[in-house]
């Protein structure tokens, strides 16, 4: 009876597909030299190797977002593979240097927090194509990344550590960010400045190792820095002197660059003589010309400039002494090419309107442009100001600023120069016809404005 029963009756049973493994990752890619141009880095060395596709090193700022694309063994299965992206900062990150993120199509960028959008889904070629933000107070520095890729229907997973340079810095272009620059500064010197080569890497790595938990305060960061570059404290990079005396070291004024500056540091482990206000600030700055260019000018201090290799121009801006209000003026620079060579030459006149204490106020008219110089030529460049271009942008005390630049493509020799002046409003001088003496008067004068403005 129950064999006559059961004869009746089919069970169905189903069986579970075998789980797919893991996604492994084949490559990921984080388009260094496009990311640059946004970000504002396409200048460091690092990302100027040629072929461009023989970078390697990504150089970003925080809180603003940057690209990526990630290639798997397989097509990527959104119902049930997921992919993490886990940031870390130091050999022991804490909460504000790990970022851990997942690759989700629906992620929503915060400036407080890190996000991981996919962009698109290549299942032809097994990639998806992904964008990352980062919060805008983000510690700085070399960051490490480790891809770990899991299934919802199973607990295995892959790990893949990114072998390349990554390293964030500090944005300021970035309005939401601490240390976001106003441009209120106008101060400019020539120098070849510290760029990501490696001397200059083991530098800035050896100043976060300093500030450690704060790398996320430019303020504390650019104290550490101020320590470091001072040999007064903590055995800095180098020592300051004045005195003319230079027999024992390197007089100020012959270094060309701080690359040679942090190699003989690194290389004997103790200062550098010698030197002064624009070397300090040069071995711990990074050049950045878009930055100032509406304003280049030379800072003042003990030297006119630092000593080219090949000083073969001569450049020369001529001062401007007053110009009477409403009237034009121009600005004019002498250009003697003293080689027998003909040379091609980048230059910019700038006129800004400045208050009292040399704060730019407003723009009055820039130029930019390319010249060539024959051998043993004389040429000039100027720039015509006329009143309908600076009576608009005047501020208190009428003051104006010249600034000039100029580099040489063949030599490199760099060379700038400022020139300040002011706009004279004409004297008031009021006569009366005859003396009172206790009496009421009245007198009437009329005035003819001269200015045609």
């Amino acid at each position: 009876m129950k064999n006559k029963l059961h004869q009746g009756i089919f069970w169905v049973i189903r069986f579970r597909q075998p789980t797919m493994d893991p996604l492994l990752v084949d490559i990921i890619h984080f388009y260094p030299v496009e990311n640059a141009q946004p970000h504002n880095t396409k200048k460091f060395e690092a990302l100027n190797i040629e072929p461009a596709t023989d970078v390697t090193t990504t150089i970003v700022r925080r809180g603003q977002p940057f690209n990526g694309v990630v290639r798997f063994n397989r097509p990527y299965d959104e119902s049930d593979d997921t992919v993490q992206l886990l940031f870390t900062l130091g050999d022991k990150p804490a909460m504000d240097t790990q970022g851990s993120v997942f690759l989700k199509r629906d992620a929503v960028p915060d400036k407080h927090s890190w996000s991981a959008k996919i962009v698109e889904v290549g299942n032809e070629d097994n990639t998806i194509s992904f964008e990352i933000s980062t919060p805008v107070n983000l510690p700085v520095g070399s960051w490490a990344l480790r891809v770990v890729t899991r299934l919802k229907s199973s607990q295995a997973r892959e790990v893949y550590d990114f072998d390349q340079d990554f390293y964030i810095l500090f944005n300021p272009w970035n309005a939401e960010s601490p240390e976001f620059y106003t441009f209120q500064s106008h101060t400019f010197r020539l120098f070849k400045i510290m760029n990501f080569s490696d001397r200059s890497e083991r530098m800035f790595l050896s100043v976060l190792n300093a500030v450690r938990n704060m790398r996320g305060d430019p303020v504390k960061v650019s104290r550490v820095i101020s320590r470091i570059v001072n040999s007064n404290d903590d055995q800095g990079v180098l020592i300051g002197r004045w005195d003319g005396e230079y027999d024992d070291g390197t007089a100020p004024s012959e270094w060309t660059g701080s690359v040679d500056i942090l190699a003989q540091y690194l290389e004997f482990q103790q200062e550098v003589a010698y030197g002064q206000c624009w070397v300090f600030a040069g071995v711990v700055t990074t050049g950045k010309e878009d930055m100032v260019s509406a304003f280049l000018s030379q800072t003042t201090c003990n030297f006119w400039q630092v000593v080219a290799v090949f000083n073969d121009i001569t450049f020369k801006l001529r001062d401007i002494d007053t110009v009477p209000i409403g009237k034009e003026f121009r600005v004019i620079v002498d250009i003697d090419n003293n080689s027998e060579e003909g040379r091609n030459i980048k230059a910019a006149l700038t006129a800004t309107s400045v208050f009292y204490n040399g704060v730019r106020a407003e723009l009055v008219k820039k130029i930019e442009g390319k010249i060539f110089v024959g051998p043993t030529k004389h040429e000039e460049i100027s720039i015509l100001v006329k009143p309908d271009d600076y009576l608009p942008k005047l501020v208190e005390y009428c003051n104006i600023k010249i600034s000039a630049m100029a580099i040489v493509d063949e030599t490199k020799q760099s060379w700038a120069d400022d020139d300040d002046f002011q706009v004279l409003k004409p004297n008031i001088n009021i006569k009366v016809r005859k003396e009172f003496f206790n009496l009421h008067a009245t007198e009437l004068r009329t005035y003819r404005n001269r200015v045609h403005y």
